[in-house]
C-alpha cells in the first residue's frame, strides 16, 4: 500500500467502525500530522470532533458536504479503502506519525 492508501484506510476504519462491529473502546485521537493532504487532515479533525460514536453518520455528513466540490473524489477514495479494524489502523497511524516527526527533524 502506498501512503495515500494507508491514510485513507485509517480514516475509513472510523467511518465503518459502527457497521462492522468494531469495539468502540479502540477509538483513538487522530494526529493530524499523520495525514498529507488538506482533505484528509480536515476529515481527521472532523472525526476527532465526534463525541457520540456516530462515525458512520459523520461519513454521511462529509459525503453530503463534499458532493460537487474538489474534495468529492478524496472522500470517495477514503471510503473505498476499507480494510483495517480500529486496532490495525492505530498501528499504521502511529507509524505515520513517527515518520512525520522524523521528516520534521530531517
Amino acid at each position: 500500500m502506498n501512503r495515500r492508501d494507508v491514510e485513507n484506510s485509517i480514516l475509513s476504519a472510523f467511518f465503518f467502525c459502527n457497521d462492522v462491529g468494531d469495539d468502540l473502546s479502540d477509538i483513538y485521537t487522530l494526529d493530524i500530522s499523520a495525514f498529507t493532504s488538506k482533505s484528509r487532515k480536515r476529515t481527521a479533525e472532523r472525526l476527532n470532533a465526534v463525541k457520540d460514536g456516530a462515525y458512520g453518520f459523520e461519513s454521511y455528513l462529509i459525503e453530503e458536504k463534499s458532493q460537487g466540490t474538489v474534495f468529492e473524489q478524496d472522500y470517495m477514495d477514503i471510503i473505498s479503502q476499507r480494510g483495517f479494524t480500529l486496532k490495525e489502523s492505530k498501528k499504521y497511524h502511529d507509524k505515520l506519525v513517527e515518520e512525520s516527526r522524523m521528516e520534521e527533524v530531517l
